[in-house]
């Protein structure tokens, strides 16, 4: 009786494509900004590892 009720409970669940809020690409500018962004974010990050790695190296 369990099998019955899952396999019905199965053929109502329909995977749906997940809801997208936009249609339209993002602007250029916004490309830019973001790319700058994440430029920053690599550099403090590159200027921290190598601070610390030769610190340590080095202290």
């Amino acid at each position: 009786m369990g099998e019955l009720s899952t396999a019905g409970l199965a053929e109502r669940i329909s995977v749906q494509p997940a809801l997208r809020l936009h249609d339209s690409e993002p602007s250029a500018a916004a490309v830019a900004y973001i790319a700058l962004a994440m430029g920053g974010v690599l550099a403090l990050v590159w200027v921290v590892g190598m601070t610390w790695i030769f610190g340590l190296v080095t202290g």
